[in-house]
């Protein structure tokens, strides 16, 4: 096997011991974190706590030869484990991203600006005034001066936002509106730190910064954001779009995430910017597509934040040796360095809130958030002593110093956060985002519509037309037909015809020639990761074996449709005015609500909420017939403020009688509705799937189209 020179293979021995490396780093990162967890206090504190156990500071300094048995210094190992480290900080940062409300920080990009300059001129006049007055003994030579100034000032003026994301996901506050703010705040703050890094950089290595130079760092810095954030928006959901239709599934997605995130880091870089800025844009872009499935941006989080951010962490603790600062000398210096950069940042941000009219405990907090300099920190000293405009005292001081307000920042931002009450509409904001996460409509993104022409099929279309109004969603009208038959034409036509007079999306047609019809249906809805089938009912189930045997196996919700038994005209125009939702509490009746309910609103429909509960005699106990009501009430209720919420009609009913299926479909015939929506649970019976007496009766009876959801 011939190598090019400088490509040899890791040895046995570096590759056993760069793993023991990530192993032990993971392990006792995970354990002091749940440590830290169990002590009410943010797991990054016990992450950051890891590395300065297992390197210089402790383990170093108690038993140096097991210290270099582990992280001996070679070069080889040292790179790997910081590439790698890249690698944990990228993921860390699209989850970040993925976590932004990107029409929040819209709103509040003026109150973001502000306090993002205060945090970053303040500390920035600081630490150059810190460099002009440093003794010379910290610098490498006395002609370094003005470049080791500006290195000072943009260690001081920096932020770290893996560590600002990750304690604030630790505090439960990312959500919260000064989270938000202060992510904000701490990008623009480290956009505007690389330009100023870059410009430092090529003072050092070229002797002069041209207004050239500076500008191009600039327009790419502030262009590469402008796009991103305005037409990189459509591109990056037009993407997701491209890969569910061309490569459905979870692990698709998870690889476009990836592969997008990837790509915007390896632009910023070539631009001479930070790769890690490309990343959190790529996660604030994907954050904001209707494409992402929430299973996706679950799994990506996991495994971040149970396996990468542990390893990062703990790696940038190695690289504090405290001992080495325990000289008078040294700990002075670090002392100074560590009350002008805190000071900086709380003065820098205090002012910067103050100008827009936020609150003392509001700049506190934000002024607690924006300190930790963390890797950033880390980055930015490295690259100092590699231009050779830190010395190794110095290196020294300012890994410590970053470091130390990444640990002081958790139980600062703790104490600050807990004096700032969350404002109504705060909650309303917070509570909204979470019944959108749980919600069943959220998730929603492709749904498939099997068919083989005929009106129960063209009412369907017509209804998913209409709730695609609420929430975009990817249709795909397949058409199963014997090997000999030719493609259905003229059914396709009538299906785009309903959702064109629905205003829905255009169907992607397909057409599978398959003997076996209901094993077709079960096998594309398995393979393109849809979210709801969608299928047309007979009003005698028994003559419908197709059905039962998707019910069987479908691998997703199913929406039966039954339209109504006098619409016998192809083609002709759906309406309704009236829509019946019988519910009975449970999640799937929620989901129904939820999907009736958006329907609705886009058919200006009006929406009756129905309980049926049975007529109770004292027999049953003292109070028994108006606990029953009361609790029948409650459920209608509960359904009406999720319908009214989406924006539907509603109003409530609760019905006694022993039988609700004729309780419902006596409302439905004296109520002249034109739509009964209901949900079952679905559980086999003699060999069929059997939706339940309630639904199969309401099916076959109904006056009206009638819609059933099951889970």
């Amino acid at each position: 096997m011939i190598l090019a020179a400088g490509l040899a293979p890791l040895s046995h021995e570096d590759t056993l011991l760069f793993l023991s490396q990530l192993a032990l780093l993971l392990g006792v990162a995970r354990l002091l974190g749940e440590w830290m967890r169990r002590l009410d206090q943010p797991a990054v504190i016990g992450e950051l706590l890891a590395g300065l156990l297992l390197g210089p500071s402790v383990l170093g300094f108690l038993a140096p030869k097991a210290m270099l048995a582990v992280f001996p210094p070679e070069q080889t190992l040292s790179d790997l484990l910081s590439a790698f480290s890249l690698f944990c900080v990228l993921l860390l940062l699209i989850v970040t991203g993925l976590e932004i409300d990107l029409s929040l920080i819209i709103q509040r990009l003026r109150t973001a600006a502000w306090v993002s300059a205060g945090g970053l001129v303040v500390p920035f006049g600081l630490g150059l005034a810190l460099g002009a007055f440093s003794p010379a003994e910290f610098m490498t030579g006395p002609d370094k001066r003005v470049v080791f100034c500006l290195f000072v000032a943009v260690n001081l003026s920096i932020s770290a936002i893996p560590v600002i994301a990750k304690t604030l996901k630790d505090l439960k506050a990312i959500r919260r509106d000064l989270g938000q703010l202060n992510l904000a705040a701490a990008m623009i703050d480290d956009a505007v730190g690389w330009i100023l890094l870059a410009v430092a950089a090529g003072l050092a290595t070229k002797g002069q910064v041209t207004f050239q130079d500076v500008s191009i760092k600039l327009v790419a810095s502030l262009g590469v954001m402008g796009l991103a954030l305005s037409v990189g928006r459509g591109w990056v959901n037009r993407f997701l779009t491209q890969v569910d239709q061309l490569a459905p599934g979870e692990s698709s997605q998870l690889a476009a995430l990836l592969f997008l995130a990837l790509a915007f880091s390896i632009l910023t870089h070539g631009l001479g910017l930070e790769s890690m800025l490309g990343a959190f844009l790529a996660g604030i872009l994907i954050g904001q597509s209707p494409r992402l499935k929430s299973q996706v941006a679950h799994t990506l989080e996991l495994f971040t934040a149970s396996f990468c951010a542990p390893i990062f962490f703990a790696t940038a603790g190695l690289k504090v040796n405290l001992p080495a600062l325990l000289t008078p000398r040294l700990m002075m210096m670090t002392l100074v360095v560590l009350v002008v950069s805190a000071l900086g940042k709380y003065i820098g941000c205090y002012l910067g809130g103050k100008m827009v009219g936020l609150s003392h405990w509001q700049c506190l907090t934000l002024g607690s958030g924006m300190n930790p300099r963390g890797a950033m920190g880390v980055i930015v000293a490295r690259i100092g002593l590699s231009l050779g405009i830190l010395n190794q005292d110095m290196y020294s001081v300012m890994i410590a110093m970053a470091i130390i307000t990444s640990l002081a920042a958790p139980p600062l931002l703790r104490w600050t956060f807990s004096h700032v009450e969350i404002t109504p509409e705060e909650q309303d904001r917070m509570s909204n985002e979470l019944r959108r996460a749980e919600s069943f409509l959220h998730s929603l993104r492709r749904v498939l519509l099997p068919s083989r022409g005929g009106h129960n099929v063209e009412v369907a279309a017509h209804l998913l037309g209409h709730l695609s109004h609420h929430h975009p969603v990817a249709i795909t009208a397949m058409f199963t037909s014997p090997p000999a038959d030719p493609p259905p034409a003229q059914a396709a036509e009538a299906i785009a015809a309903q959702l064109r007079r629905s205003q829905g999306p255009a169907p992607r047609v397909m057409h599978c020639k398959s003997p076996s019809v209901a094993p077709a249906i079960v096998q594309e809805a398995e393979k393109g990761g849809y979210d709801l089938l969608v299928l047309g009912a007979t009003r005698d189930r028994s003559l419908s074996p197709v059905l039962n045997d998707v019910l069987k196996s479908s691998p997703c919700p199913t929406m039966v449709v039954q339209a109504h038994p006098q619409f016998e005209k192809p083609g002709e125009e759906v309406s309704f005015a009236r829509i019946l939702l019988p519910v009975v509490g449970t999640n799937y009746s929620l989901r129904a609500t939820e999907v009736a309910a958006v329907i609705a609103r886009s058919l200006q429909a009006a929406v009756t909420i129905v309980h049926v509960v049975p007529p109770l005699e004292d027999t049953h106990g003292p109070h028994a017939h108006e606990l029953s009501t009361v609790f029948g009430q409650q459920i209608v209720d509960h359904h009406a403020d999720l319908a009214r919420r989406l924006g539907a009609q509603v109003d409530t009913q609760v019905l006694e009688d022993h039988s609700p299926s004729a309780a419902i479909l006596g409302l439905a015939a004296a109520g002249n509705f034109d739509l009964i929506f209901m949900a079952t649970g679905i559980r086999p019976m003699g060999g069929q799937e059997f939706m339940g007496h309630r639904a199969e009766r309401v099916l076959r009876g109904a006056p009206c189209a009638a819609v059933v959801m099951s889970s």
